[in-house]
């Protein structure tokens, strides 16, 4: 995220969502990252070093950009290490190619659709992996994977993905929810005030 933008959207979370502004601070691993933390700990058996190896392997036999020049694994494997148990995920944005779509993966060669959905099933850090999209066509299921239909502009949508969050995730909770969707500011900012109230403590937006 560009300085500048990075700066706007923290105005405009500060302004609308106040009781967050003691838990918004910038990444330290890539200025591409925005993490909000309800307060984490520290608990893993694994090693940084090899939980990103992993996931660098992961993301790319499954067709997903994140380890490409992003190089998300890195930012991704410190965060699982503050993994208590097993959590639920939440990822918006399952990586359509569909071009009528404003954001979408066509651009990357390779791309496969739920890509990092697959990634985190067989991480072995989740017990329930939830994906959610606008483009209806791509949704799926998996052995802990359930995807459904959310456009992020739309606040009855995201409300009704809520609900579905809260029906079919199993204890603990919702622990991690990873924006991928549209990356548009009002989009963020939709999300991020419906779902930060079912982030369990420690979890990571």
């Amino acid at each position: 995220m560009k300085l500048g933008l990075f700066n706007e959207f923290l105005a405009l979370i500060k302004s609308r969502m106040p009781f967050l502004k003691a838990s918004i601070k910038p990444s330290s691993f890539t200025n591409s990252f925005l993490w909000i933390s309800k307060g984490h700990s520290n608990s893993s058996n694994k090693t940084v070093l090899e939980i990103e190896n992993f996931l660098k392997k992961s993301f790319k036999s499954n067709g997903s950009d994140k380890s490409t020049h992003h190089q998300y694994h890195i930012p991704y494997a410190y965060v699982f290490t503050t993994f208590q148990e097993k959590i639920g995920i939440l990822e918006i944005g399952i990586g359509s190619t569909d071009t009528s779509f404003g954001h979408n993966m066509s651009w990357f060669k390779g791309a496969k659709s739920g890509g990092s959905l697959k990634t985190w099933e067989s991480s072995g850090f989740f017990n329930f992996v939830a994906g959610a999209d606008i483009d209806s066509k791509i949704l799926f299921t998996g052995k802990l994977i359930r995807t459904y239909y959310c456009d992020q502009l739309k606040l009855d949508t995201l409300k009704e993905l809520k609900r579905n969050l809260i029906r079919d995730c199993s204890y603990p909770g919702i622990g991690m929810i990873v924006d991928d969707g549209l990356h548009d500011l009002e989009a963020n900012l939709n999300s991020l005030s419906i779902f930060w109230d079912i982030l369990i403590p420690g979890g990571w937006y």
